[in-house]
């Protein structure tokens, strides 16, 4: 599961103030983006897959379709160390993963919440391309999808079961092929191989 536990040192790179709509009702909300330069070994917690493409000729960059939804950020701003902004129910993605040396990558992401004030928002903005400190944890009984359409998915699959309906299990291409492999077996009960 992607986190980042520690204070961690990550570059500011844009900060995106917009209205999201929340039912009826338009509410102000924040996109930022976030550079962060380490060890590649945080690709595990992303997408292990990822590691070994990028030492592949011409590979420059490989982006991500992971989403990690639900998020808490805690950046700290330089005023009150003791109280970072926090945004809970954060929306991380859109990582790009560029290769660097001695087993490094810069790992690009966005961050958008709703869960803003305006000094918040003032705050952040003054910020843009300078480094800031900024811890990411997941949620109890976080989910992290491949796909934004995999996000909404689910996200509709709570409210449902919020709402006293039956959970839908998830789909996937293991119980895909069992279902096939169950129709090819009846289709051919009693069929005489060739």
């Amino acid at each position: 599961m992607f986190e980042l536990r520690t204070p961690t040192t990550v570059l500011l790179s844009s900060v995106t103030n917009r209205s999201e709509l929340h039912g009826e009702d338009h509410v102000p909300a924040v996109s930022f983006g976030l550079v962060w330069e380490g060890s590649a070994m945080i690709l595990d917690t992303l997408c292990p897959e990822v590691r070994g493409l990028l030492g592949a000729p011409g590979v420059e960059t490989v982006a991500l379709k992971t989403v990690c939804q639900g998020w808490t950020v805690l950046v700290e701003h330089g005023i009150d160390e003791a109280a970072p902004i926090r945004l809970g129910g954060c929306k991380v993605d859109r990582f790009k993963v560029t290769p660097k040396n001695d087993a490094m990558v810069e790992l690009k992401m966005r961050v958008a919440s709703s869960d803003l004030e305006p000094l918040r928002l003032g705050l952040l903005g003054m910020k843009v391309g300078q480094e800031i400190v900024v811890k990411m944890t997941a949620p109890k009984g976080a989910t992290m999808t491949t796909t934004d359409a995999e996000a909404k998915a689910l996200d509709k699959q709570k409210a449902q079961e919020k709402a006293g309906q039956r959970r839908i299990d998830e789909d996937t291409p293991v119980k895909a092929l069992g279902r096939a492999v169950k129709r090819g077996a009846s289709a051919n009960d009693g069929a005489t191989p060739s």
